[in-house]
């Protein structure tokens, strides 16, 4: 176990060196060869990374026992109900009683799912709706999970849904517009996707959060709506965790990552529990903990859809990675809209709400 921990910290600073030098090697190449021959070569040397990385997975794999297997509601009365549903949720989450997983159909497949259940009947739940977005500290936290004591103050926690493990390839997702919402690997002309080479981090979603395609953002993220999804949340510790965990995470930053067009938020967080917890409270206390872990963060996310001959995404904010309170405010308005979503206030657009919400 120790032999393998080591091997696998060598083989993660080394893709993460790789990954946060490539702007560097883009830079100096443009200088040398001109901009016209740039894009090709940062497509070829994504798809060298990929190789070097799925042999070094394929390599650890059998030794790895985590190995993961701006609308507000205008009716008063109406955010009441809705507050009510999610203040019921979460005094389900005090009571201890997080929705546990059941698999369906055989992973690789396309009916394969990942669904939720909660309560001794077992009955369906969504993860996107029923799962609170904020996480309790303990049993005395208040409505803005802050917890006052003689000696400290705890950070709001959030919940995220991890749908996507640490160095796997898959695309698993929450189906956004399926019957409870269970996670499924996505679909694209015919086939199962899957990344060209493994993600570095656990990657997933806040529950109860909505990217609304009709809210437009400044100039600084070239006025871009959102995705129509739940936001993304990229969990940068060393533990890979299962596809269907809700872990409570600390959210220290973000990137507004501009995705075909669309305005897709991707927040930064560690989980409770890893040893870096306490010392990570923003985005600039990351690279003592993990060096090179925001850049890169933000260059896999730009090159990883060029194998398909797709443009690299792009960064607003002039490719800052935004501090705390910054992206806190983002899930705030998020999830000021997915209760408009919920609550009919705005068109759902073949989205699947569960009939309380209705």
């Amino acid at each position: 176990a120790e032999y393998m921990g080591t091997h696998r910290t060598i083989y993660c600073c080394s893709m993460r060196l790789l990954h946060s030098s490539l702007p560097v090697l883009i830079h100096t190449c443009s200088a040398v060869l001109g901009p016209s021959r740039v894009s090709l070569l940062g497509a070829a040397s994504f798809v060298a990374a990929r190789a070097l990385s799925s042999a070094a997975i394929a390599r650890l794999r059998p030794y790895s026992s985590s190995w993961g297997n701006n609308n507000v509601l205008s009716s008063r009365g109406q955010a009441n109900e809705i507050d009510a549903v999610a203040a019921n949720s979460q005094a389900t989450h005090h009571a201890h009683t997080l929705p546990k997983t059941r698999q369906r159909g055989e992973r690789g497949t396309f009916d394969f799912r990942v669904g939720f259940v909660q309560g001794p009947d077992e009955r369906p739940v969504s993860p996107w709706h029923h799962i609170p977005l904020r996480a309790a500290t303990n049993s005395s936290d208040n409505d803005n999970n802050t917890t006052t004591t003689a000696t400290t103050t705890r950070p709001p926690l959030y919940h995220m849904v991890v749908e996507v493990p640490r160095f796997s390839t898959a695309k698993m997702e929450i189906a956004t517009k399926e019957t409870h919402n269970a996670i499924k690997q996505d679909q694209k002309m015919g086939k199962l996707r899957h990344y060209h080479g493994p993600i570095y981090w656990n990657y997933g979603a806040l529950p109860q959060t909505w990217e609304d395609p009709n809210s437009i953002g400044g100039q600084e993220v070239w006025r871009s709506g959102g995705d129509n999804d739940p936001v993304d949340v990229v969990e940068i510790g060393h533990t890979a965790l299962d596809t269907g965990s809700v872990v409570p995470v600390k959210v220290v930053g973000c990137l507004a990552m501009i995705d075909d067009g669309e305005l897709d938020w991707k927040m930064i967080a560690v989980r409770e529990g890893d040893p870096h917890f306490d010392a990570i409270n923003d985005i600039h206390d990351i690279e003592s903990c993990y060096p090179g872990t925001v850049s890169g963060v933000r260059e896999w996310f730009r090159w990883y859809k060029t194998p398909d001959g797709k443009p690299t995404n792009r960064f607003g904010y002039n490719e800052t990675a935004l501090d705390k309170a910054f992206a806190h405010k983002v899930i705030e308005e998020t999830h000021e809209a997915w209760r408009a979503l919920v609550g009919g206030r705005v068109d759902r657009g073949g989205l699947w709400v569960p009939d309380e919400f209705a």
